[in-house]
């Protein structure tokens, strides 16, 4: 966010900071050239589960957080709103990302997080980028590497 590299490769979940900290020079949010799918997910779904002791709490803050200008307020703050009316998000980047989120789902091209497979994967991936960024692997041993990495991980899972 020094804006001292040409590109910061990683999710929505930095938005926000970035809005508010990286000031010094201009950026933009895009997605991946060439792809129709990029990793995500739905967001966090909101559950009150059957036992819970303050379920009308739960859903009494539920509610809350669906008011338009409390969506409005997360739209604009550089997060992607579940519900909020594209006329109230006036932040410039954050109706960008929230532009490029809506083109995702519109083409079903939210794909699974690489690292959710398995308990490891995150690491691993990252390793493995790691070494084919700095050239101490080819793109055909990183993507072996991994490979063997994720089958090492479902036996793990599986058995």
């Amino acid at each position: 966010m020094s804006g001292q590299y040409p590109m910061m490769v990683s999710g929505s979940w930095w938005a926000g900071r970035v809005i508010n900290e990286a000031t010094t020079f201009e950026w933009d949010s895009f997605l991946f050239p060439g792809s129709e799918m990029a990793p995500g997910s739905s967001g966090n779904i909101w559950v009150v589960p059957e036992k819970a002791q303050n379920k009308d709490l739960a859903y009494q803050f539920i509610d809350i957080t669906m008011r338009p200008e409390i969506q409005a307020l997360i739209g604009n703050n550089g997060s992607i709103p579940v519900a909020a009316d594209p006329a109230d998000i006036t932040d410039e980047k954050s109706a960008k990302l929230i532009a490029d989120f809506n083109t995702l789902v519109e083409r079903d091209g939210l794909a699974f997080y690489p690292d959710w497979p398995t308990a490891n994967f995150y690491d691993q991936l990252v390793g493995g980028l790691q070494e084919l960024v700095n050239g101490s692997l080819t793109p055909e041993a990183t993507l072996e590497q991994l490979g063997a990495d994720y089958e090492d991980g479902v036996q793990d899972v599986t058995g």
